[in-house]
């Protein structure tokens, strides 16, 4: 894992983020403290096999493990908003596993809830089942 420092991003609406949309790399943003999906760019939304926005925040992230929900608050609460975690993790789009290298940063949402800012780097494994 390595670490640099960043300064904590505010998301106060969707718009802010629209230049992101245009990027081929997949990028969201989580909602910590609801456990849901905030917005994700065209490439996320291809990765997590979403038709729409309004799809992938619908979906339901509660079968997140303990050990994931730790680690998200973990990233929020230890970096003090001035740090952007690289690491591996294993996401499941659709229920299939996918271990991906992915930037991780604490955001705080326009409502003030605790977000995480995800860029996936690469996909490192996938269930080709």
């Amino acid at each position: 894992m390595s670490v640099v420092r960043m300064q904590r991003l505010r998301l106060n609406n969707f718009a802010e983020l629209a230049l992101l949309d245009r990027l081929t790399t997949p990028i969201w943003v989580f909602n910590v403290t609801k456990q849901s999906m905030w917005w994700a760019n065209a490439r996320a939304l291809a990765f997590w096999g979403a038709d729409s926005m309004e799809d992938l925040i619908a979906r339901d992230f509660s079968a997140d493990s303990a050990t994931a929900r730790a680690r998200q608050r973990q990233i929020v609460s230890t970096s003090n908003g001035n740090q952007k975690i690289e690491e591996t993790w294993t996401l499941f789009p659709l229920g299939k596993p996918q271990t991906v290298f992915a930037s991780i940063q604490p955001v705080v949402l326009e409502d003030k809830d605790d977000g995480i800012l995800v860029e996936l780097h690469r996909i490192l494994e996938t269930d080709q089942d």
